[in-house]
């Protein structure tokens, strides 16, 4: 039975061979995915649900496209200081953003941004 060809790791730029069904090779999955410590919950849950809903209600255009004289619905919303760094969920530290900007500001600040 034949099997299926490796491929190349996900990342970009990374020359590494995958099994096929693997995205990553193991030094960029853990990278890109980085373990939860044992115990620790996702911040995520439904009570954060309730906070993104409440905060697009108040705040319903993308605030960078706003800045840059486009109007555009606020899709996501963004931790301006992230809860791994010590932020909180307060409207002080949220930002209504679109999809494409909330992606663009998320590489930046996880180290992914320089290769987009």
């Amino acid at each position: 039975m034949p099997y299926k060809s490796k491929r190349r790791c996900k990342f970009q730029g990374c020359p590494v061979l995958v099994e096929a069904g693997e995205g990553y090779c193991p030094q960029h999955k853990s990278a890109k995915f980085p373990a939860r410590r044992s115990g620790e919950k996702s911040h995520y849950n439904r009570r954060w649900q309730k906070i993104r809903a409440v905060y697009l209600s108040k705040q319903p255009l993308c605030a960078d496209c706003e800045k840059a004289g486009k109007l555009k619905p606020a899709t996501e919303v963004h931790h301006i200081i992230s809860i791994a760094d010590g932020g909180s969920d307060s409207h002080e530290n949220l930002m209504g953003l679109c999809k494409s900007c909330h992606s663009r500001r998320t590489a930046k600040e996880t180290g992914f941004g320089n290769q987009i």
